[in-house]
């Protein structure tokens, strides 16, 4: 994470993955960070003064998000994220739902974008043993067990030993209980990096309290850039 300290020119090399000061410098400036520099070349030394969007700054340097990302849209993900257990384990389009009806449009492409990204930096676990039964059916879910999933799915397929094609024995089970059957692992939040996790939600939950308190006039970073 970039702190208010001074960075050597190897070190700010390799946050940026640039070779020369102009790019580092670019890089600063792109992101809103004040900073002044001592020194040339190699020997360069970047005091970095100022952060106007550590959220933004962290996600892109520590979490590999793309600067073009929509950082206020992550923002409001990660506070269900961190801070709604059941968000943890609801199937993709469920969040999607939840997420729109808060007036937050993601659509479930983008939530598997943010969560992959969490993966890599191992924050989280998505392919845990533990499933959440559901039946789906366009932007409608229903909420099943185990014990009445597998029964769909042994329908299904008498069905298609009795000649049914793929898409009438999928219709009947639609009928039958409102929908497809699926299941998706509940995701995991991986422990070991509690303190992390706790930094990143520190940050989250400041910038929503300030963002609900006041849109207009806020001392948090700018969620709109």
């Amino acid at each position: 994470m970039l702190e208010l300290r001074t960075y050597t020119y190897k070190e700010m090399s390799a946050l940026f993955g640039t070779r020369d000061n102009q790019g580092i410098k670019r890089r600063l400036d792109r992101y809103g960070i004040e900073y002044t520099v001592t020194g040339s070349g190699g020997s360069a030394k970047f005091n970095i003064e100022a952060i106007s969007d550590p959220f933004k700054v962290f996600c892109i340097i520590d979490l590999n998000f793309a600067p073009q990302t929509d950082f206020e849209k992550l923002l409001y993900f990660f506070y269900y994220l961190f801070n709604d257990d059941e968000f943890l384990g609801l199937p993709r389009e469920t969040m999607e739902v939840r997420l729109k009806a808060d007036n937050h449009t993601l659509t479930r492409q983008t939530i598997q974008t943010y969560l992959d990204r969490l993966s890599a930096a191992n924050l989280i676990n998505q392919q845990t043993m533990e499933y959440r039964y559901y039946f789906a059916r366009g932007n409608t879910q229903r909420e099943t067990d185990k014990k009445e999933y597998s029964e769909a799915w042994k329908q299904y397929w008498q069905h298609k030993e009795e000649g049914f094609s793929a898409g009438e024995a999928m219709a009947v089970m639609c009928a039958n209980y409102g929908g497809v059957a699926r299941k998706q692992p509940i995701i995991e939040i991986n422990g070991i990096y509690n303190d992390t996790i706790n930094q990143i939600n520190e940050m989250v939950c400041a910038c929503i309290e300030v963002d609900v308190g006041n849109n207009e006039q806020s001392t948090c970073p700018d969620l709109h850039t």
